[in-house]
């Protein structure tokens, strides 16, 4: 939102500028659809990454209001701020040989 971010959804590809209206409305983001002045979709290899810009007023609002607390849905996603966080590099690891005997 405003170039912060806020949250890492997973969802379908499809009618994206409607989730998130509806999310950013249920979470009680802004008051009114309105409030939106425009949603840019960037669309990478792993993500799309949703650009939303608010009114300055429902920006200000949403900067006063800001969540700091991870979910504990199954998936680890709620909560998470940034896609770097929910997809972060991980490193390979050598499977264990086996023991002998088995």
């Amino acid at each position: 939102y405003n170039g912060l971010n806020h949250a890492v959804m997973m969802s379908t590809p499809e009618h994206l500028e409607d989730f998130i209206t509806g999310f950013t409305l249920t979470g009680g983001l802004i008051d009114h659809a309105s409030a939106i002045y425009d949603i840019e979709l960037a669309v990478g290899e792993e993500a799309v990454r949703a650009e939303v810009t608010l009114s300055s007023r429902a920006f200000a609002a949403f900067k006063q209001q800001r969540r700091g607390q991870a979910g504990s849905g199954g998936c680890g996603l709620c909560g998470v701020e940034a896609l770097d966080q929910a997809l972060p590099a991980l490193t390979r690891r050598e499977p264990r040989p086996a023991a002998p005997g088995r």
